[in-house]
């Protein structure tokens, strides 16, 4: 697991080298359409929304694929992210009529879809680290253009590898529309793992009445902060609130660039979590009688 952190940058580099091909179809990909992923890839979906709706314009929403609209008159395009782009709800999104595209680093295609495929290192783990950043980072490069190298290794420089912050009874997550890729791989992570039960607040409900979770004030906070003034006053109270705060707070002033910049870092919130809990990543302790009987699910949504 340690490889997977230590080689990640370098790892970026390599799958952002010649990403032309994948660049030119993400162009093609144009009015309202649905992103869909699940577990570490619903952080890629959501990311790909986002960039796609700055970058292509359009509404791009994001699905899983058990929440997909029931009316799709509305959309134009779907979009499947997927590691290994083999899982069933892979297939269960791309069976719609709307017009199919897979981004995965699978090499054949599942049906008629256009294939975005993308290289990058088999990745051997329970949960999804390096398979969600990385394409999280070609996606960014797309984004970002010529600007990208700047902006990776900017990012890499910034980064606290040695945070400092552990576990209490609670982990709540502050987050906005800055920091939604981020909010929802910490999520994903956290619970996969075993580490720890998140819950996710959006920065403005704790103004109304959220805040009697941690009336003892005996949780942990983790708040995702773009330097507004709510970020300066949910600091303020939680400073005297919470057992125990991190604010990660980003140096961007773009919010796709920070919402990148806040995921990488919450990697190494897990990775610090993982190490002091004891925590292999790659061998997670999980409920056999749950994955036995749900893995393989294939059926109606």
């Amino acid at each position: 697991m340690e490889n997977i952190i230590e080689n990640l940058y370098d790892n970026i580099l390599i799958a952002t080298s010649d990403t032309d091909e994948i660049e030119n179809k993400f162009k093609e990909i144009l009015g309202n359409t649905i992103c869909v992923g699940s577990g570490g890839s619903k952080v890629v979906a959501t990311f790909l929304a986002s960039v796609l709706e700055k970058k292509n314009k359009g509404i791009f929403m994001c699905f899983e694929p058990s929440s997909l609209p029931k009316n799709l008159s509305n959309y134009e395009n779907i979009v499947a992210c997927s590691y290994s782009g083999s899982n069933y709800g892979v297939k269960y999104a791309l069976s719609t009529k709307l017009k199919s595209y897979l981004f995965s680093k699978r090499k054949t295609k599942v049906d008629k879809e256009t294939l975005i495929h993308y290289e990058m290192p088999d990745e051997e783990s329970f949960i999804s680290l390096g398979a969600t950043i990385i394409p999280m980072a070609i996606i960014l490069k797309y984004y970002l253009g010529d600007d990208f190298s700047y902006y990776i290794e900017d990012i890499f420089k910034k980064i606290d590898k040695e945070i400092n912050f552990s576990i209490s009874s609670s982990i709540n997550v502050f987050t906005s529309s800055a920091s939604t890729s981020a909010m929802t791989f910490l999520e994903s992570s956290l619970i996969e793992s075993g580490l720890g039960v998140p819950i996710i607040n959006y920065k403005y409900d704790y103004c109304h009445g959220r805040s009697t979770i941690n009336k003892e004030h005996n949780n942990s906070a983790i708040l995702f902060s773009n330097g507004t003034d709510l970020d300066r006053k949910l600091s303020e109270i939680m400073e005297m609130t919470m057992k125990e705060l991190l604010i990660v707070s980003s140096p961007y002033d773009d919010d796709i660039v920070s919402d990148f910049y806040f995921t990488i870092q919450s990697l190494y919130i897990i990775e610090r979590l993982a190490k002091e809990s004891g925590v292999d990543l790659k061998h997670i302790n999980y409920d056999r009688i749950a994955v036995k009987g749900l893995y393989h699910f294939k059926g109606s949504m």
